[in-house]
């Protein structure tokens, strides 16, 4: 951004663009369109890690009424009447997701995502492949003990990395 528009440039770098042009409406388009058809990607892995888990988180004898008397709205409850209990589920979770993320401010956003990218960028880069250079048996002894450091020395940075990003907010 800063080889472009200069040292002012904004950290949004559609914000750069000027508001009356046509090929900014279709790169802010473009962005938008690539967000909203984002989030069912990734609420499909919920959708099956919840449907995995569902006979371990709900009791067999659980009825549907119960679940229904518990919503904050008859409207609401009418809603769920029609709907096998799977679905209820699905659909109140995906309600209090939905809730949490229209009361989360740009702030907490930045805050969970450098979370993640300080833990998962370093799973990624050193823990994950030393972990399966150590399980390979075929691999040279000095070989392994690297894999070890790098492992070691990888969740050390993760570790670090998080604790950095936690002053900082």
């Amino acid at each position: 951004g800063r080889n472009a528009f200069g040292h002012a440039a904004l950290p949004n770098l559609l914000n750069n663009l000027p508001d009356n042009s046509i090929p900014a409406a279709i790169a802010r388009l473009g962005t938008g369109v690539a967000i909203v058809s984002g989030f069912p990607l990734m609420f499909a892995g919920f959708k099956a890690a919840l449907d995995a888990a569902l006979p371990s988180l709900v009791p067999s004898d659980i009825k549907k009424e119960e679940v229904i008397q518990n919503l904050p709205s008859s409207f609401t409850s009418i809603i769920f009447e029609a709907l096998p209990l799977r679905t209820t589920l699905h659909l109140v979770s995906l309600l209090f997701i939905g809730f949490a993320a229209a009361i989360a401010t740009e702030e907490d956003i930045g805050l969970v995502i450098e979370i993640i990218g300080s833990t998962i960028g370093c799973a990624a880069a050193y823990i994950v492949p030393s972990i399966a250079a150590i399980a390979t048996k075929s691999l040279p002894t000095f070989h392994r003990r690297a894999a070890f450091i790098i492992a070691l020395t990888g969740s050390i940075l993760s570790i670090c990395s998080t604790y950095i990003t936690l002053q900082h907010a």
